[in-house]
């Protein structure tokens, strides 16, 4: 069975950066641990954006 990814949208002025998360070893649970993990980093992507304009 393959697990389902999460995803997490944000914006930095006209972009529109996407993250989506995956377990590598395909298990079924623990979504919510994979969006804390994938929040900071999304979170760093459009920092980094908006820096950048």
């Amino acid at each position: 069975m393959t697990s389902r990814p999460v995803q997490r949208f944000s914006s930095a002025q006209k972009l529109m950066p996407v993250g989506l998360g995956q377990w590598s070893d395909g298990h079924s649970s623990d979504y919510q641990h994979l969006e804390e993990v994938l929040s900071p980093l999304v979170d760093a992507v459009n920092a980094r954006l908006m820096a950048g304009s």
